[in-house]
């Protein structure tokens, strides 16, 4: 048996609004083909957030919504505001098992939870066998 996951960009049109002082409301054009060019949906889009624009391990989960916008709660109450950056990524599996992996640690640093979404993904085609 074989599976494999469609790949998909990240979306264009980011755009960052500030709400009644407190909250940050992101959106962003969806993702309409996979990085190969083929019509395609992803399941999901996962937000980062940072106080500094780089380097990328320094920017951490903040959640994960399947439309294109996210508002990230008391954000501009707490954090200044030209310390707000936000990296918004296309996800292709199962946003169930996003979710899942999301809320098993505390906090995850970008790339983190890719790794162990890859690694239960595995798991779960190695059972298959």
């Amino acid at each position: 048996m074989m599976a494999w996951l469609q790949r998909f960009p990240a979306p264009t049109g980011l755009a960052m609004e500030i709400i009644r002082d407190r909250h940050v409301k992101l959106t962003w054009n969806p993702v309409t083909q996979t990085i190969s060019g083929n019509p395609g949906t992803p399941s999901c889009y996962v937000i980062y957030r940072s106080n500094t624009p780089s380097p990328l391990e320094d920017f951490y989960f903040v959640g994960a919504v399947d439309a294109t916008t996210f508002t990230h709660n008391w954000a501009a109450w707490f954090i200044e505001m030209g310390k707000q950056f936000y990296i918004v990524t296309s996800y292709s599996g199962n946003f169930d098992d996003l979710r899942t992996v999301a809320d098993s640690r505390n906090e995850w640093k970008y790339g983190e939870m890719d790794k162990a979404l890859q690694k239960k993904r595995v798991i779960g085609l190695n059972s298959l066998k």
